[in-house]
């Protein structure tokens, strides 16, 4: 490795660009123009190897470069597959649940059909039923508990008692018209027997 890196070396000294200006070409004789191109032909066969092997260094750093970007891509490409694959796998358990969590009506044909069950179910909706009459006589008595004069239950119980109390005054005066009626004659026959006992 040192024996080549000291040959490239030697031949970078040995291997100049060749500069020949107007007058060198006058004061040169042909032998050392022709030597001069030799050196300066070498010199580009040189240029030109160095930028070969550079041309190929870099077309297989791409080519390398390209390869790894290639098998990332497809690794990458993979994964997402993969990855959809198992939401898509996710997507059809859900799916699946949803319909076994729901009940249908065979499902349910099934169960009724077990008489024990039937049986519990009929206690239970029995239970069911004396409880919302419950309810229902417990939301009433606390209506009744809680009589306000703007309450619905209130205004109807106000308007009865007005209307109690328009009959009553209407039966008092009946009564006091014919309680009148029948002590007036009552009246004037004590009046006639006082008047009598006076004379």
């Amino acid at each position: 490795m040192a024996s080549a890196t000291n040959e490239s070396s030697s031949i970078d000294t040995e291997l100049q660009r060749i500069r020949l200006e107007e007058r060198h070409l006058q004061k040169f004789k042909a032998e050392k123009i022709a030597e001069k191109w030799r050196q300066q032909d070498k010199y580009i066969d040189y240029l030109e190897d160095k930028l070969d092997q550079l041309k190929d260094q870099s077309k297989s750093k791409l080519d390398s470069q390209n390869q790894d970007s290639t098998r990332r891509e497809n690794i990458l490409i993979m994964r997402l597959a993969s990855k959809e694959q198992e939401a898509q796998d996710m997507l059809n358990q859900i799916q699946e649940l949803k319909c076994s969590l729901a009940p249908s009506t065979s499902n349910l044909r099934t169960t009724l059909l077990d008489p024990c069950v039937n049986l519990l179910f009929q206690k239970m909706q029995s239970q069911i039923k004396e409880l919302q009459s419950k309810l229902g006589k417990a939301e009433e008595e606390l209506n009744a508990w809680s009589f306000t004069a703007d309450s619905v239950t209130g205004k109807k119980l106000m308007g009865k008692c007005r209307m109690l109390i328009d009959e009553n005054e209407e039966l008092g005066r009946q009564l006091s018209q014919g309680r009148v009626l029948s002590f007036k004659p009552n009246c004037l026959y004590r009046r006639a027997l006082m008047r009598k006992c006076r004379r």
